[in-house]
């Protein structure tokens, strides 16, 4: 609807609850309202503090990742903020490759959403080629054709919606 001010208003106080009852780094809701907050300052126009808030939200992330004996799921989280942050000049593609080849290391390759963001880091970085066998090998642990429908629609609609100083392959896409 676009009432990013009232949103604002609302996630301010919801971090605020946050962070008082569950701490400054709970993943599924401090760090949610961070995050949320910040899209809705970026859409705003309030870009200065959007991109601070962001900057913390990615450095909440990549503690827990780095902390010793770090699950497979918090290095995988950390990877998708480092290569989804609205922010361009925060994105670092190498490290969330790190991240995400780490995750799938410690499941043995196995787990359908770690390879997925395995195979976006690969195209972000401009490898379609590995992407495509990473996609592959995640599609294929999927239980059922309409689990594998509704990921492919996303990779695809992902592939068309990468911002245009990224590279893509707008071929792999379309074979989707």
């Amino acid at each position: 609807q676009g009432r990013h001010a009232e949103a604002e208003a609302v996630l301010r106080e919801a971090l605020d609850l946050s962070v008082r009852h569950f701490g400054p780094e709970h993943e599924e809701t401090t760090i949610w309202s961070m995050a949320a907050l910040a899209r809705s300052l970026e859409a705003q126009g309030k870009h200065v503090e959007a991109e601070q808030i962001a900057k913390q939200v990615l450095g909440f992330a990549l503690a827990a990742a780095r902390t010793a004996g770090a699950s497979p799921q918090k290095l995988n989280d950390a990877a998708r903020r480092l290569l989804f942050t609205e922010f361009p000049a925060l994105r670092d593609v190498p490290l969330a490759m790190e991240l995400a080849t780490e995750a799938n290391r410690r499941t043995e390759f196995t787990n359908s959403s770690f390879l997925y963001t395995l195979a976006q880091c690969h195209m972000a970085s401009g490898d379609s080629a590995r992407a495509r066998e990473q996609w592959n090998q995640a599609f294929a642990q999927l239980p059922d054709e309409q689990a594998r429908s509704a990921r492919l629609n996303a990779a695809a609609w992902w592939l068309l919606g990468l911002p245009p100083d990224e590279p893509r392959d707008s071929q792999l896409a379309l074979e989707f």
